[in-house]
């Protein structure tokens, strides 16, 4: 990642970057090295992106994974109130539905507006991991 980059956040950001800013913010929140290392690794293990730009879905996905290595659970176990929301997710792939539902839920996103086919911007992950 460049700074120049930054200065431009509606640029589209490479799936390279994307797991780097994941990785860091996972870092940051470690409690000790052990913990770090154990998290980071399955993390890695469990990342989707493609080699070029993810998709606005794709980076949900795991931006919610990173939420779980976070919060240590598995929101697969959590709480939906508001299911309407699947009347927006037409265009969503399945394998990705949970975890849209679930950032709609954390209020990550909006999927009344989301997009989910569009590629990611460095915005749009700034916005995705601001709100976590």
């Amino acid at each position: 990642m460049d700074v120049k980059d930054l200065k431009t956040p509606s640029n589209p950001i490479a799936s390279d970057v994307v797991k780097k800013m994941i990785l860091q913010v996972l870092r940051v929140t470690a409690k000790d090295d052990f913990e770090r290392s154990r998290k980071e690794q399955e993390l890695i293990n469990s990342f989707d992106l493609p080699d070029s730009t993810p998709t606005k879905q794709q980076t949900i996905y795991n931006v919610i994974k990173l939420y779980e290595k976070i919060k240590g659970i598995n929101t697969n176990n959590m709480y939906i109130k508001d299911y309407s929301v699947l009347n927006y997710l037409q265009n969503v792939d399945d394998k990705y539905k949970q975890s849209i539902i679930v950032a709609n839920e954390l209020k990550i996103i909006d999927a009344k507006t989301f997009k989910p086919d569009e590629g990611t911007t460095y915005e749009d992950l700034f916005m995705y991991l601001g709100g976590m």
